[in-house]
């Protein structure tokens, strides 16, 4: 009797449980499509939302269930296609048509559905040509789809052996994803033919733009690696002779097979025992799959697996009689006595040995490679006409690999492949029957010749450490990435192949502006080609070729006009420190050569961007309509000073009263000079002209008060609804929270893709966000995803915990500490629902699929125990870490940095590591100790401190010990070279003393000055001293320099115009004896210079102001635009003087930014509102914004004054001023009365307030949703009272977050008691209480035996199950 139909469903459930794989496994390649790479589903995501942005709208796809059985292409061709539909149905669920009203039928989808032909495509290939035929949108949703594929394609062993067609084809199709490069590491081919290279190098040199700096370094790297092994046959990587522990991670290399024999050039590289097995069943036939075995004689098999081996064989030579002669070399003793007993440099010495015969035989073999090869392919065609005499068949020959990867493979060829192997096996086992022994045996030796002669090609000689690999061909190829290079390789680069580069086409394209240069390497590279010319007159006549190279002349005083114009052009990307110097120099040139003809419009063009040199009055003399054309040229390109953009808007607006926003758009670069009573004038007549590209650039460039002002004005216009939709984002992030919930947002779709900052994105958050936040809302936030609040992340479903994470690190830039480690444990805890001691058995793919932007906040003791096995995707994510998203004190960094050193040295201590196992720290090598360091071999550790100079932040009790290693280790830095300086120098801005202890070289000048560039990032505390160093060598003559320390200061040097055009922020550290040597005609020449720093004494200011009033008389006699030229030099006016002074709103906010005290900014504002007629009730937004700092002028009296409206309307920006105390609390009263009592208050309410927060008392404080104290500003932190800031609870303390703990000041934490101080220090180091560490304890209270995993339960049933199910059915 059959068994119930509910019975056999049943079973039959089981049976496919019990065989199917885990999901997250792979199935089996095939050799149509490459294994996707890692991440895959996230890359094309990525690429598909890049379509989104380009405003390609989504394609409707039929779900897989729609097709039948029959129409599916095997496993691969399942999950592809599912993981294809999957990622456009998370991007737009509407635009999935998923009812069957809209699926088309089976038998016409091949012509109606894009997914359905996809599913017909049985190789890359025929995607491709899918692809190519589609629609636009279709096209770009399908390359996000085979991009990655492409490129996996292109690097693995195969992809180099495919046809220029198809190679052409696949790299097309990969450039999205190299636009869009992942931030783990490029995959490049191990080896590759030459035409090959050069053709993926065209398609390099046309991402160079968007690849970050790290793929532009690796991709010089494959470069110069590549071509020392084609050209001179000689390897950069470490080899086994050398020591090298690179392949001892605990990961299974892969095997590499060279590529098949071709007449063009290409690399061989090293044999793996897999290939030999392959090319011998080529030639005797397909043989049986002995899978981990090879033969190695009759009778006689040994394992392939991927282990490496114990020993080098010794290079054997093919005699002339065609026989093996072995190389007679001790390198063949010490493998039969013990080769372990030799020494390091004996070692060396013998492999050194061999490798430089296997090279010279080489070179010999080299002209008769062709002969051998055709030899080859004649005797194998003997050998199928004797077999074909015979009346047998042709061994079949396997198929090209490089055509199965590259799916060069018909549809039919796929189909009648089966058949062709039965086939095969058949004929084989016919001629193993017929063959003699001596046969076999022949072919046994034949193998073995042919792998030997392989052998004899590996390219395993190191190169030697100046090899002159920079040919004419590396020179072009390399393009843009030419930028890239090591200093020592152009000082070793050939002279004569450098010079003739130099004339050649591809140069000024290889130095083109994207491709930016490092100052050394630029002033090198420029230094080599004035080599090719013996006279410097005949180098100038070439200036125009140099490209970004011409911002590194320094000598333009012989130069005619006609040459300064050439050099001028090609300045405007520059931005090196000594660009200015130059720009000017060149400018003078050109304006004394115009004579009467200096306001024409040929100088206006000829000037560029240098135009900028000229002042207020000389840019006054160019005709309105020459400037207007000059203007719209440079767009955004140059930045000018306020009273230059002053001349400019009052020339070009001509007195207007009203402006159309096309006319705001015409002055592009020089908005700024606009004043904000036109602004609030401002008609749009047209609103799609608001989401024009030219106002969002402009608006960019507007300060505060302006945006508010053009706010106004379109608000009075518009509806709030209207304005949100349709404003560009710099002005839209201006809109107060007041005005956002005016326009009644309804959707997160109405929010997506919007600039918001973090207080309207709160606001939306909250109004917008359900309770249970799913992971495709989340991506819909884009930068909203700031306002996120810890309890809403907590709130997201454990189900949807990992899509989570992936959806909240898409949008890294506005993810704050806090809100990671929020994730991050969010995560964490869900994994370990899932299983317990999830990280202690984590996969590779498993760990490659948490993102690692959250894995880096992986608690220590789970990071100590992750398994061995995940060493390899463990190194690589840290690799791709962004170690500043971490908290500063979090334990998980040295937690990380010990974990990739134990994966690094393989159980062994780390003395023996290489440079190259080093280097795949990444950022972790920051992380190291000295005591670590001390431990590295001498050239190991020579590596790892260059790199660790490119880090940007060195552990504080790192710092000492570090620099007392530098100095150990490289001897007093006054005795360094300049290359050791400039490779360490960012190491030694840690220690001020050695700075200050420097001694005078030729060129310490030079290179501190590009140190100074180069370490801008740096916080300004570090590079006091360097700053200080500069200046004086910048002021003290040379003759002085020899006979005392720089730091001995002439006290009659007087100040120069250049000198303090150069000097910039150091002007500082004149003294008030040398300011007053200034003469009268200097400062006002200078005083824009001076007048731009903030720290100036009060001994500094009053010998400042003394020479304002000698340059332009008293107080009453200045007008406003003196005022704007005197900047933070007015600092030094008495009260009296400073209530005098003209100064207008716009002006206002400039000089807000210098560091006024309470009873200036009481001064500046009564002077203000007299001059302007003003009360403090008379104040709107506009004018409450743009009073800056001044606001903090105002009395209490006045401050109860102030409109409500305007302030809740300018409120986020009065919380950006830094008042005292007694105004921050009035300020808070004014607040309370508008929002409520602070318990009531919000992360938005608390964001939009900022430091006007630091007014609370102590009651208030405590009365913070602890929720809300990450929404606080840092800079409001140290601005409470340290008795008010001890009442916060230890929660509250603890909700801080990271940066908010770090603000804390000293005397702050001194108030605080044990409890409190514990919950400071976890909230700075990104923990939370109950964050043990510990894996899994509860996992650790069962049994001591490991529990089986899902595929090990299903490999265990599965046996049974079918068992079972025969029963059942007997």
């Amino acid at each position: 009797m059959a068994p119930k139909g509910g019975t056999v469903v049943f079973l039959l459930i089981i049976v496919y449980a019990a065989s199917a794989k885990p999901t997250d496994t792979m199935p089996e390649r095939k050799p149509n499509f490459p294994a996707p790479p890692l991440d895959f589903k996230n890359m094309v995501r990525k690429l598909m939302m890049q379509c989104q942005k380009m405003g390609h709208q989504v394609p409707k796809m039929m779900l897989t269930s729609g097709l039948p059985v029959g129409d599916r292409k095997g496993t691969e061709n399942s999950m592809l296609h599912s993981t294809f539909v999957n990622v456009l149905s998370s991007l737009s669920p509407a635009d999935t048509s998923k009812d069957s009203d809209s699926r088309v039928p089976s038998h016409e989808s091949d012509k109606m559905d894009m997914t359905n032909k996809m599913w017909n495509c049985t190789n890359l290939r025929c995607m491709i040509k899918l692809m190519r035929n589609s629609p636009e949108a279709s096209a770009c949703y399908m390359q996000a789809f085979v991009a990655p594929l492409s490129w996996k394609t292109l690097t693995m062993a195969d992809g180099d052996n495919m046809g220029e067609e198809d190679y052409d084809s696949f790299l097309r199709a990969a450039k999205p994803l190299l636009q869009n490069m992942p931030s783990t590491k490029m995959d490049l081919p191990s080896s590759i033919q030459l035409p090959h290279m050069a053709k993926m190098m065209n398609m390099l040199k046309e991402v160079f733009a968007s690849l970050p700096d790290n793929k532009r370094l690796q991709i010089k790297n494959w470069v110069k690696e590549q071509v020392s092994q084609h050209y001179f046959n000689c390897t950069r990587k470490p080899t086994s002779s050398s020591g090298s522990t690179a392949a001892q991670t605990p990961s299974t290399p892969k095997a590499q097979k060279p590529p098949r024999p071709s007449g063009k050039p290409q690399l061989q590289r090293p044999v793996k025992p897999e290939k030999d097995k392959g090319e011998r069943e080529e030639e005797r036939g397909p043989e049986k799959d002995r899978e981990g075995e090879e033969e190695v004689g009759e009778g006689k098999k040994r394992p392939t697996n991927n282990k490496k081996p114990s020993k080098v064989k010794p290079p054997k030579r093919r005699n002339d009689r065609g026989g093996e002669e072995e190389e007679r070399s001790r390198s063949e003793e010490a493998g039969e006595t013990g080769e372990g007993e030799m020494s390091r440099e004996e070692r060396e010495e013998r492999q050194q040995n061999n490798l430089d015969a296997v090279a010279e035989r080489d070179k010999d073999k080299k002209d008769g490679d062709g002969q051998g090869r055709e030899r080859e392919g004649n005797e194998a065609r003997e050998k199928e006409r004797d077999e074909l005499g015979r009346g047998r068949q042709p061994p079949k020959r396997k198929p090209h690999k490089g055509r199965e990867a590259s799916g060069e493979w018909s549809d039919k060829d796929s189909e009648e492949k089966g058949k062709d192997r039965r086939e095969e096996v058949s004929d084989e086992e016919v001629r193993e029957q017929r063959e003699s022994g001596e046969e076999k045996e022949k072919e046994r030796k034949k193998g073995m010749d042919d792998r030997q002669g392989k052998e004899d090609n590996m390219v395993t000689r190191p190169c030697p450490p100046r090899l002159m690999w920079l040919k004419m061909e590396a020179l072009k190829m390399m393009g843009p990435y030419l930028s890239r290079l090591d200093l020592e390789d152009v000082t070793s680069s050939p002279k004569k192949e450098l010079c003739e580069f130099f004339q050649s086409p591809d140069f000024k394209s290889s130095f083109s502006g994207e491709a930016g240069i490092d100052t050394f390497l630029g002033k090198k590279f420029l230094q080599r080609i004035q080599e090719c010319f013996p006279d410097k007159k005949d180098f100038t006549q070439h200036v125009d070729r140099l490209g970004t190279l011409a911002c590194f002349y320094d000598d333009p005083s012989t130069m005619s006009a006609t040459l300064s114009k050439q050099l001028l052009h090609q300045l405007g990307g520059c931005s090196n420190p000594s660009i200015t110097k130059l720009k000017r120099r060149l400018v003078k040139t050109l304006m004394s050569s115009s004579g009467k003809d200096a306001s024409s419009p040929e100088l206006l063009r000829e000037l560029g961007t240098a135009v900028t040199m000229l002042s207020p009055n000389q840019l006054s003399k160019f005709p309105v309509s020459d400037l207007k054309k000059a203007l719209a040229a440079l767009g955004p390109k140059v930045k000018w000073r306020l009273n230059q953009a002053r001349r400019l808007a009052e020339k070009l607006l001509e007195g207007k009263k009203e402006l159309s926003v096309e006319e705001l758009m015409s002055l592009a670069s020089a908005v700024r000079g606009v004043p904000t009573s036109l602004l609030k004038r401002v008609k749009a007549q047209k609103l799609g002209v608001l989401g024009k590209e030219g106002l969002k650039t402009i608006t960019r460039q507007m300060n505060r008060g302006q945006r508010k002002a053009f706010l106004q004005g379109l608000r009075a216009r518009m509806k709030a609804s209207e304005l949100v939709q349709k404003v560009p984002g710099p002005l839209l992030s201006s809109l107060s929270v007041d005005t956002l919930a005016k326009a009644n947002l309804t959707s997160l779709d109405q929010v997506e893709g919007k600039d918001w900052n973090q207080a309207q994105a709160a606001f939306l958050v909250a109004k917008l966000m359900k309770k249970k936040n799913r992971p495709d809302e989340i991506r819909k936030l884009g930068s909203a995803i700031q306002g996120m609040a810890c309890k809403m992340i907590e709130r997201v479903a454990d189900n949807d915990a990992k899509e989570m994470a992936q959806a909240i690190t898409e949008t890294p830039r506005w993810l704050s500490k806090a809100q990671a480690g929020c994730a991050a444990r969010k995560l964490f805890a869900t994994l370990e629902k899932e299983k317990p001691n999830y990280f202690q058995t984590i996969t590779n793919d498993k760990l490659n699929g948490i993102p690692t932007l959250l894995l880096i906040r992986l608690p220590p003791m789970k990071v100590k125990d992750l398994p061995d096995s995940v060493c390899p995707a463990f190194l690589d994510k840290m690799n791709e870490a962004n170690m500043s998203s971490l908290p500063r004190r979090s334990p998980s960094r040295p937690a990380l940095a010990q974990r990739a050193l134990r994966c690094l040295a393989n159980g062994t201590d780390i003395s023996g590591l290489s440079d190259e196992e080093v280097s795949r720290l990444g950022p972790l090598v920051c992380e190291l100790s000295p005591s670590q360091l001390r431990l590295l071999a001498p050239g190991t550790l020579n590596f790892t401190l260059k790199a660790m100079a490119s880090c940007r932040q060195i552990p504080p009790r790192h710092r000492v010990p570090l620099i007392q290693l530098l100095k150990q280790t490289y001897g007093d830095p006054s005795d360094w070279s300049a290359e050791t300086m400039q490779s360490l120098g960012p190491l030694l801005i840690l220690d001020a003393a050695t700075i200050r202890a420097l001694r005078y070289k030729s060129w310490l000048k030079e290179v501190l000055s590009y140190l100074l560039e180069k370490l801008s990032y740096a916080p300004a505390s570090d590079l006091l001293a360097l700053r200080k160093k500069l200046f004086f060598l910048s002021i003290t003559s040379s003759g002085a320099r020899r006979k005392r320390e720089a730091d001995g200061v002439q006290q009659d040097q007087v100040p120069t115009v250049e000198t303090i055009e150069d000097l910039g922020e150091a002007n500082v550290y004149w003294t008030p004896a040398q300011l007053d040597k200034m003469t009268v005609e200097t400062f006002p020449t200078a005083v824009e210079t001076l007048g731009d720093i903030r720290d100036y004494s009060s001994d500094q200011l009053a010998v400042l102001q003394k020479k304002a009033t000698e340059a332009w008389g008293p107080v009453p006699l200045m007008n406003e635009s003196l005022v704007m030229q005197l900047g933070c030099v007015c600092q030094g006016f008495s009260a009296a003087d400073l209530e005098k002074l003209p100064i207008s709103l716009d002006t206002l906010e400039e000089i807000g930014r210098c560091g006024w005290n309470e009873s200036q900014m009481v001064a500046v504002w009564k002077g203000f509102v007299k001059h302007n007629n003003m009360t403090a009730q008379d104040l709107g937004a506009v004018e409450i914004v743009a009073l800056n700092q001044f606001i903090c002028g105002l009395s209490s009296q006045e401050i109860k004054q102030l409109n409500k409206d305007a302030f809740k309307e300018a409120v986020d920006s009065m919380g950006e001023v830094q008042c005292p105390l007694l105004v921050t609390k009035q300020l808070k009263a004014l607040a309370v009365s508008e929002f409520g009592k602070p318990s009531t208050w919000t992360e938005a309410n608390v964001s939009t307030l900022g430091n006007i927060m630091a007014g609370l008392d102590a009651t208030e404080l405590v009365s913070l949703d602890p929720s809300v104290l990450p929404f606080l500003s840092q800079t409001s932190i140290p601005l409470i009272p340290a008795n008010n800031f001890a009442a916060l609870s230890a929660s509250q303390l603890e909700a801080l977050g990271p940066d908010n703990a770090a603000a804390v000041t000293a005397a702050q934490r001194a108030m605080l008691g044990k409890v409190k101080l514990a919950a400071l220090d976890r909230a700075e180091a990104g923990s939370r209480t109950g964050d043990t560490g510990s894996t899994g304890e509860q996992g650790d209270q069962g049994s001591g035996a490991p529990s089986l995993s899902v595929e090990g339960i299903a490999a265990f049933m599965k046996p049974l199950l079918f068992l079972f199910l025969g029963f059942l059915l007997l």
